[in-house]
């Protein structure tokens, strides 16, 4: 007679790695769920529950260290940038003069009004061309925009 109570443990365990894989993403409880298959399979055959031990562990490890750098080469994911980071490397608009270091501003870009703080000393006067550089906390650090003239 099949004990149904180890069975319906390693069905636990694959629902739960199903579901901990479902919420990170990062194909590491995926390769234990396959372990914990093997080992349910084992015990409908009727194998001693330490020998399904071990094919879990040992199908889980192996899974999780061989397949698991192959396949993170062939899936890209795409981490998309927050609104605040798309503003860096863009050109904004100044519509509150910056006061030099540490003195704050206001810049538009891209549609937006962000509080700026210039990464120099100097003024930066309403209507100047910034370019964003970084950002921190939610201020943008801005410089000028150098001007060429063409003769």
């Amino acid at each position: 007679m099949m004990d149904w109570t180890i069975s319906l443990i390693w069905f636990g365990i694959i629902i739960l790695t199903i579901f901990l894989e479902s919420i990170n993403g990062q194909l590491i409880s995926i390769w234990f769920m396959l372990g914990s298959v093997a080992a349910l399979i084992a015990s409908f055959l009727g194998v001693p529950f330490i020998w399904q031990l071990v094919i879990f562990l040992i199908l889980s490890i192996v899974s999780l260290v061989v397949a698991r750098p192959f396949v993170k080469k062939f899936i890209k994911l795409k981490v998309e940038d927050t609104n605040s980071g798309r503003c860096v490397g863009k050109i904004g608009i100044v519509v509150e003069e910056i006061g030099g270091i540490e003195s704050k501003g206001q810049v538009k870009v891209l549609g937006n009004i962000w509080t700026a703080i210039s990464e120099g000393k100097d003024k930066i006067s309403v209507g100047s061309e910034v370019m964003v550089l970084k950002i921190d906390g939610v201020k943008l650090i801005v410089e000028p925009v150098k001007q060429t003239i063409n003769v």
